[in-house]
């Protein structure tokens, strides 16, 4: 378990970059300063004077944040969908996984756990390119760091995700190796862009070091455990004293980078494992190792990647490992903000059916999102408050709407947006009637008879829409005289099937279904027909 007090600084690093040969030594952090001169915590571990910044940020661990690790849920797979795990996984060298970058600051825990792992996740939804779509992990930071460039948790980020999903660096006010501490994204078509995807949980697996616990740990970077067609990358800490070595011919990945010691359970510095290879090996009498994906640009090991020994993995206390699932806004405001006090405002929405309420029945926060920063913001937000949807749709499309918040500042203009079942069509834009309002005042929106509910609601399930059962697989049928899109998903958004069915034809589905309930989507020109197809074997 983690110690109950603040790491030290005191590392030891053995690294080659480029043709500058650093010897292993003893290698104690260098401070970093802000612009007055003043230490900020944070410190530049990279022993090599001609190589880039290799940022840690100490944290300490105090009760509080102790007990929030302790509670955090071990993952167990489904042993009835998990399937045979194989010899290795390469995550690193999948589409879906984004370049290697370097973490401004001591953002680590975000450049891992929201750079890294819930760009992963997110992009295995929709089979999304990493190299394009790429979630900005100083988003949920720069609500937690105060303003400055320290360390903050991985799991306060990944609440934050729970909440608002996470903008996407396509959306982000400064490219990437620009970002700063206080910044966020401005316009409302950046957080309405993060809403398609949420954090849904996260877990611990335990020991990765034992047996058990590697056992564990592979099954979820193959199949997260339930059978799916790819499987995740973790998140864990550990010190920077790696002793890198050049794996020796005769082993699998000769040539590329490895650690012969590895300290880990530190809160020194976060990364991310990314794949294994069981006959990776330095000691061919100690074969298999996991990779190690780091956040230090492409100076760091091989490129920065980094081979760690099973063997090495028994100071590893736990890994983090998160599941993120698909999210469709139906329901948002659009904020329009002026002077808004990052460091003491929030935002609260709520929903009525009735249109005279002067209260609302149902509120949700957004956490720490929006908030815990300096300054003062100017600029677009979205919120989304498509928790409301179904009291408001069951109730034809109907009610009251409020926004209520505190602090200081302006609201401009406040709208609220109404979408169609695949949260990019807009069906309405409503403004409310109050413009220019302070911080602190509630305001509301009423929406009554506004849309077509069948716009809205779309229940289309025709039974036109056939499927049935072949020997290993199920196939499907759509009556349609031209071509539709076909997906099929589990039951927590991601997709594990996508074709093209032309004609009236029965079309396989071209993967192997685990039992369970599976969504079928047929998209046919404007139309879109969803079915639940519940394999059984």
């Amino acid at each position: 378990m983690f110690q109950k007090s603040i790491i030290t600084c005191v590392l030891f690093l053995a690294v080659f970059i480029g043709s500058h040969a650093v010897a292993e030594e003893e290698f104690s952090g260098i401070p970093i300063l802000d612009e007055h001169g003043n230490e900020t915590g944070t410190y530049n571990v990279n022993p090599d004077p001609y190589g880039g910044p290799w940022i840690i940020a100490p944290l300490e661990i105090t009760p509080e944040i102790q007990a929030e690790l302790d509670a955090i849920p071990e993952w167990e797979p489904d042993k009835d969908r998990a399937l045979p795990v194989p010899p290795s996984v390469n995550h690193f060298r999948e589409k879906e996984f984004r370049p290697i970058f370097s973490q401004r600051g001591g953002s680590c825990s975000a450049a891992s756990g929201i750079g890294y792992v819930y760009s992963w996740e997110s992009n295995i939804l929709t089979g999304a390119d990493g190299k394009e779509h790429r979630s900005m992990y100083y988003y949920p930071y720069n609500f937690l760091n105060g303003g400055s460039t320290g360390g903050i948790w991985w799991m306060a980020a990944w609440d934050i995700c729970e909440m608002t999903g996470c903008v996407r660096e396509a959306d982000w006010p400064s490219p990437l190796g620009s970002e700063t501490a206080t910044e966020w994204a401005k316009t409302y078509e950046g957080y309405h862009n993060a809403n398609f995807d949420r954090c849904s949980t996260y877990y611990k697996i335990d020991d990765p070091g034992t047996s058990e616990g590697l056992e564990k740990l592979k099954q979820w970077m193959y199949d997260h455990g339930t059978g799916d067609a790819k499987g995740g990358v973790v998140e864990f800490n550990a010190g920077t004293s790696f002793g890198i070595q050049t794996i020796p011919s005769g082993s699998a990945e000769a040539g590329s980078k490895i650690a012969t010691q590895f300290s880990g359970q530190s809160t020194g510095h976060a990364m991310v494992f990314a794949g294994y290879n069981d006959s990776v090996y330095y000691d061919p009498d100690r074969k298999g190792a996991v990779l190690l994906v780091n956040s230090w640009g492409t100076s760091f090991g091989d490129k920065g990647i980094l081979w760690i020994p099973y063997h090495l993995l028994t100071s590893e206390s736990y890994v983090h490992c998160l599941e993120v699932v698909k999210h469709v806004p139906r329901l948002e405001f659009k904020v329009k903000l002026q002077n808004y006090s990052k460091s003491s405002s929030r935002f609260t929405a709520g929903f009525s059916k009735s249109i005279s309420a002067t209260n609302p029945d149902d509120s949700q926060d957004y956490g720490k999102a929006f908030r815990g920063n300096t300054s003062t913001f100017s600029g677009e937000i979205g919120l989304d408050c498509s928790s409301f949807w179904e009291e408001f749709a069951q109730n034809s499309a109907t009610g009251k709407f409020f926004l209520e918040s505190e602090g200081s500042g302006t609201i401009t203009e406040l709208f609220l947006m109404i979408y169609d079942n695949t949260g990019t069509n807009l069906l309405k834009e409503i403004k409310c009637d109050q413009t220019n309002v302070s911080i602190g005042t509630t305001m509301t929106i009423v929406v009554e008879n506004a849309v077509d509910i069948d716009l809205i609601t779309q229940k289309v399930t025709p039974a036109v829409i056939k499927i049935r059962k072949l020997t290993n697989t199920y196939s499907i049928y759509a009556p349609f005289n031209t071509k539709s899109e076909v997906t099929v998903m589990d039951t927590k958004g991601r997709r594990l099937a996508s074709f093209t069915a032309r004609n009236k034809e029965w079309h396989a589905i071209p993967v192997s279904l685990q039992s369970g309930l599976h969504i079928v989507t047929v998209r046919n020109g404007n139309r879109r027909y969803v079915e639940k197809l519940n394999c059984i074997w």
